[in-house]
């Protein structure tokens, strides 16, 4: 069954869902690339015009992420909204600390040390002034080439989950490890399996992989 299919049975599914059943799937499936060990962290909208989804995140969010051993912090919130960042903080911490990210954010201000809380405080101060800091793909994940491209405004090679414009073939692989770990979510789901066994199974179950593609 291809993505696509895949991704209306999942939201057919979880629209018949109590609203804290729709907050947890829907987060679940937003941050799978971070459960899987493929991404350092994702960020993830939350509004309470859909599912009174930000006001059951603030009762029920951080009992969710103690399942799958994550963190988050709000980046910038109102009443009714917020855009929070989901992390794992070793895989995050770890990729800050590469020495060409590094250099990249001490030049913006981050500091010498990139202490991740720091770092952190400092993201959610940027956000403060600009709608989405674009150091925030840093954080995200996403290679500096491809960072340092989108600022310069030049033509990208492709468009995925970010426009690439170095290394086509690299990103190609990662947005395919990217779906396979949309698909594990998923298929998990609509099984109807547990989120908590869910973690269970798929914790980190693409890092080798990734390791393999970044390195290859």
């Amino acid at each position: 069954m291809s993505i696509e299919k895949m991704k209306v049975d999942f939201f057919r599914k979880i629209n018949c869902a109590s609203d804290l059943e729709y907050m947890r799937c829907f987060i679940t499936y937003m941050i799978s690339p971070v459960i899987t060990g493929i991404k350092p962290s994702s960020t993830v909208s939350l509004n309470n015009n859909i599912r009174n989804m930000y006001n059951t995140w603030k009762i029920y969010g951080e009992d969710l992420l103690n399942e799958f051993g994550l963190d988050s912090i709000k980046l910038k919130e109102s009443s009714e909204t917020a855009i929070i960042l989901i992390y794992n903080r070793k895989l995050l911490e770890d990729h800050l600390l590469i020495d060409k990210n590094r250099s990249f954010l001490c030049k913006l201000g981050y500091g010498e040390n990139l202490n991740i809380d720091h770092c952190l405080n400092c993201l959610k101060d940027k956000f403060a002034d600009v709608e989405f800091p674009d150091e925030s793909g840093i954080f995200l994940g996403i290679p500096i080439e491809d960072v340092l491209g989108f600022m310069s405004n030049k033509d990208c090679l492709f468009c995925g989950y970010w426009k690439v414009y170095d290394n086509y073939d690299r990103a190609q692989k990662v947005f395919r490890l990217y779906d396979n770990s949309k698909r594990a979510i998923i298929s998990s789901v609509l099984r109807n399996k547990e989120l908590n066994l869910v973690h269970k199974n798929i914790n980190h179950i693409y890092r080798s992989e990734l390791y393999t593609v970044v390195n290859s």
